[in-house]
């Protein structure tokens, strides 16, 4: 943000100012400078339109994803994102194996614990899914079978819930669960985050340094159009 502010008030408010100077010295002005430039008078030209763009864009994002097939469309593409489908994957799924745990052991029958968890999952896609597998709980299906059918859960975590099932501790299998995908969503976070913080230093870089470059270039012609 401090980027685009210092990069907006350079092509906005320094630049026209030079530009003009070097105009009516004759400076021929370098490709980059008169990029900047073009950018810069198409800000200053349509800035009404372009805030109004800004202001409204988030406000229509808003509305739209408020509607369930347009949330419901959001969240499953997120979900199709490298690094990031996989955190929002492992996210949701620890919240609900860790509220599932602590429901059980507080004595509720696994029907009524599922269908109170499925609510607390933020991901409307997974969301789904885990309600698909309430309705094979309900006709009949063990836990394991019916959290396999939903296709969310990873192949070891069902294989814990069927040890569990089979020694009567599925709170203990939810749990160790649960810590997998805590562990796991943290390490694909801070995987996320290494990869985003020199991208975004390289993208900052080579924006402020064109306009740097447009400033400067025109400085150079400038002696030998002086008469």
């Amino acid at each position: 943000m401090i980027a685009v502010g210092v990069s907006g008030l350079l092509t906005t408010v320094v630049l026209p100012p030079m530009i003009g100077l070097f105009e009516s010295l004759g400076a021929d002005l370098p490709l980059a400078t008169k990029f900047v430039v073009a950018v810069a008078s198409f800000i200053i030209d349509n800035k009404f339109y372009i805030l109004a763009a800004l202001i409204g864009f988030p406000i229509v994002v808003a509305v739209c994803g408020n509607a369930p097939s347009v949330r419901y469309i959001i969240d499953r593409l997120l979900l199709h994102i490298p690094l990031v489908g996989q955190a929002i994957l492992r996210t949701n799924l620890f919240h609900f194996c860790r509220t599932s745990a602590m429901l059980l052991e507080a004595g509720m029958q696994i029907p009524n614990a599922l269908a109170i968890c499925i609510r607390t999952v933020a991901n409307s896609r997974i969301r789904a899914a885990l309600t698909e597998g309430e309705m094979r709980l309900s006709r009949g299906q063990t836990f394991s079978q019916a959290m396999a059918a939903t296709g969310v859960f990873h192949s070891s975590s069902i294989e814990a819930l069927v040890v569990g099932e089979q020694i009567g501790d599925l709170e203990s299998a939810l749990k160790n669960i649960a810590g997998h995908y805590e562990r796991t969503s943290t390490e694909r976070m801070d995987s996320l985050v290494s990869m985003i913080e020199p991208a975004l230093t390289v993208v900052i870089g080579l924006g402020v340094g064109l306009i740097a470059v447009s400033i400067i270039s025109p400085m150079y012609s400038l002696p030998g159009s002086l008469p």
